[in-house]
């Protein structure tokens, strides 16, 4: 259970404290192509740890 608190955590940190650093840096219009790529970059982040989950389980059995 640990380890999903902790996935979400990074992610949200990906995605607000990135877009935070963005906005405050380059502004407003920025930070919506900026959040763009941070999404895409935590979808990535979330797809990769899918397929850990999916062969540690795999694995298993």
């Amino acid at each position: 259970m640990e380890e999903y608190r902790l996935l979400w955590a990074v992610v949200g940190f990906v995605i607000i404290g990135g877009g935070l650093a963005i906005a405050l840096s380059y502004g407003l219009r920025a930070a919506a192509l900026g959040l763009a790529c941070l999404t895409a970059g935590a979808s990535t982040l979330l797809g990769l740890w899918f397929i850990l989950v999916l062969l540690e389980r795999v694995s298993r059995d």
